[in-house]
């Protein structure tokens, strides 16, 4: 090693990115992420909408947050240093998303400035990191553990004490443990990977990387690198349920299968596909038939995106079936925007524009 080290020390990679490794408790980190502590947000600050992963709540939550118990349960049992979290400090990445704005062109520029605007609000609120990895760990399993929001699992966690007397805490609450045995909980140690160099760009980057291997679809990285696109944007004021349009979300989720699901940003790409058939009328087959609406060479227009918003609530308030699938709303968006666009149908007949709805 200490050849190596001779080897390569004098030299360093050019505006590459740069991180440290800390170790906190696992009651610090709960302190960091939880509301309140130190401020009106968390010191650990959620990238809603850029260098984040939608907060997978359905996969943490389900079977009686079966996977949030699991996870505290190997902390428990000594996994706490295996799995790291990592944190862009706010000031970093605010001063890169400043530094992007200055030769940006005027698209790229709204989008810069609304992260900007998201920053320094969460930054004067308290936050003082943001989380690129191990968002739900923290959100949908530590916080909620020692808010006693949920038991551990029922399977066997046996404490021994000095004096070998067993305790089994499985199935209880934090709040409900022995003293010993909470500070025990509280003190495991914890790795914190924290940037000291990159920029936001890279910092998605490594958040795509760091997620390889796991439930992480073609989809889910292409509309992450893409974030600060003008198609992005238009896709997040119909599907994002932090800045999207509610009729439509309520409409959206009621389509089955897991293609489409919120938590994997199954929602944005149902509306990317409605998009471009609206501007093409021909049903997109892979995800490379979007790359040129994030490019921008193919643009949806307000117009556009009014429309389906209007078509979509339609659907919901007069289609009275809990769960349907894709095809019954693209048809019903189709039909409607046929007939508000007689003009790009005209040389269509009602045997072909109906076959044509069909297909989908």
């Amino acid at each position: 090693m200490a050849n190596l080290k001779k080897l390569f020390g004098g030299y360093r990679v050019e505006n590459g990115t740069s991180f440290g490794i800390e170790i906190t408790t696992l009651y610090e980190l709960y302190k960091l992420g939880s509301y309140g502590v130190s401020g009106e947000e968390p010191e650990i600050n959620s990238a809603k909408g850029f260098l984040q992963r939608l907060a997978q709540k359905q996969e943490w939550n389900r079977n009686q947050k079966r996977r949030a118990k699991s996870y505290i349960k190997s902390l428990i049992k000594g996994s706490g240093l295996l799995d790291s979290f990592i944190l862009i400090p706010g000031d970093l990445l605010l001063d890169s998303v400043k530094s992007k704005m200055i030769d940006a062109d005027v698209e790229a520029l709204k989008a810069w400035n609304t992260v900007s605007k998201y920053i320094e609000e969460r930054i004067s609120r308290g936050a003082k990191y943001f989380i690129i990895d191990g968002q739900n760990r923290l959100n949908e399993s530590i916080v909620p553990f020692f808010d006693s929001k949920f038991a551990l699992p029922e399977e066997a966690i046996v404490f021994v004490n000095e004096d070998k007397k067993r305790e089994n805490i499985a199935n209880k609450k934090f709040e409900v443990l022995d003293k010993d045995i909470q500070d025990y909980i509280k003190n495991i140690q914890i790795p914190l990977v924290i940037a000291s160099a990159g920029d936001i760009e890279q910092f998605s980057d490594t958040l795509i990387w760091k997620n390889e291997g796991i439930a992480w679809d073609d989809w889910q990285k292409q509309i992450t690198d893409k974030w600060y696109t003008k198609f992005r944007r238009q896709l997040s004021s119909i599907a994002s349920k932090d800045e999207g349009d509610s009729f439509s979300i309520a409409a959206l989720e009621r389509i089955s299968g897991a293609k489409y699901m919120y938590d994997v940003n199954g929602l944005d790409l149902i509306v990317a596909e409605l998009f471009a058939w609206m501007n093409t009328q021909v049903q997109p087959t892979k995800l490379d038939d979007l790359d040129s609406y994030f490019l921008g060479t193919n643009v949806i227009t307000e117009t556009q995106v009014k429309l389906l918003k209007k078509y979509l609530k339609e659907f919901d308030g007069a289609y009275d079936l809990k769960k349907i699938t894709n095809v019954e709303l693209r048809n019903y968006v189709m039909l409607r925007y046929v007939i508000d666009n007689p003009s790009k149908f005209k040389y269509l007949d009602k045997e072909i524009i109906f076959s044509c709805i069909s297909a989908s």
